[in-house]
């Protein structure tokens, strides 16, 4: 039987990205941990290179609305900085009362990538919020988001502002491990959100009839209730994806991450071309990245 690898771990990390929106990735957040009972951590991570720069001399801070030049003063950042985290430490706070379990916010100073890193090492489900239209559409304090999902261990969840943007749950599957458990996920987000399930078959491994038959006896254990589509898509490469998820209007689409570095460069292509939350997954520990469409 399939079973997630957030439900064997229950670190939630939520990134605390000043340059980005948080209500939506927090609403997200309350239905990927839906009957979890999972520990929610926010990491804010004060980045030290920041600092330094206040130090240059030659580093001058230029005003959008009027044009003046000046000094960074390092005292008037740690302030800005200080009421940002303290308005994502309230916004936080009501998310996880929520989902009634225990919630930490982690305060890091050190090299930003490094330490973002070292946290979700250990996290079963990184959550960070994509502002579309701003400098930080495709990065998070520095990071681009698509290099996360090469090297976060876990379920990578990119989630975009506003959350229910779209109407349908896209999930690619090619029928191997990290498909089924991105099938599983997808599952229970489209029943959560009480939307429609389109799942897009790949080409790869058994043939469409062996895997559409054990994908659908996943669905069967998993998720009976959900409403769901099939469609044959042949190639999953970002440009049918894309196509396919801007037809459906989806409000996420699930991918599994069997091979990291692949993944990675399909959300770095899907982030280009689509405006909707992006979900990787990846498969249980000592699942293969291929093999039967029966689970285990």
């Amino acid at each position: 039987m399939i079973e997630l690898a957030i439900k064997r771990k229950t670190r939630v990390l939520v990134a605390l990205d000043p340059a980005a929106p948080m209500p939506s990735a927090l609403e997200a957040l309350t239905t990927l941990a839906a009957d979890l009972s999972p520990e929610l951590i926010g990491l804010f991570v004060e980045d030290a290179n920041l600092r330094r720069l206040c130090s240059l001399s030659c580093v001058r801070e230029v005003s959008m609305d009027t044009g003046i030049e000046r000094g960074l003063d390092l005292g008037l950042m740690l302030n800005q900085l200080r009421v940002q985290r303290l308005r994502m430490e309230r916004l936080l706070a009501r998310a996880a009362r929520q989902l009634r379990v225990p919630h930490r916010v982690e305060v890091i100073r050190g090299e930003l990538v490094e330490e973002l890193l070292r946290a979700a090492a250990l996290t079963d489900l990184f959550l960070v919020g994509r502002a579309s239209g701003m400098a930080g559409a495709r990065s998070w304090m520095g990071s681009r988001l698509h290099e996360l999902v090469g090297t976060v261990p876990g379920t990578v969840a990119i989630v975009h502002e506003p959350w229910r943007i779209g109407h349908r749950i896209l999930v690619a599957c090619d029928g191997d491990a990290a498909g089924r458990a991105a099938l599983t996920l997808a599952a229970r987000l489209a029943g959560s959100e009480r939307v429609e399930l389109v799942v897009a078959l790949g080409d790869g491994g058994l043939s469409s009839a062996a895997k559409k038959a054990g994908l659908m006896a996943t669905l069967a254990r998993q998720a009976p209730l959900v409403d769901t589509r099939w469609v044959e898509l042949g190639q999953l490469i970002p440009e049918r994806l894309a196509t396919l998820a801007r037809g459906e209007q989806a409000r996420a689409v699930v991918l599994g991450a069997g091979d990291p570095g692949a993944a990675a460069q399909m959300v770095e292509a899907l982030l280009q071309k689509l405006c909707c939350s992006i979900v990787t997954v990846r498969p249980p520990p000592g699942a293969g990245s291929s093999g039967s469409a029966e689970g285990s």
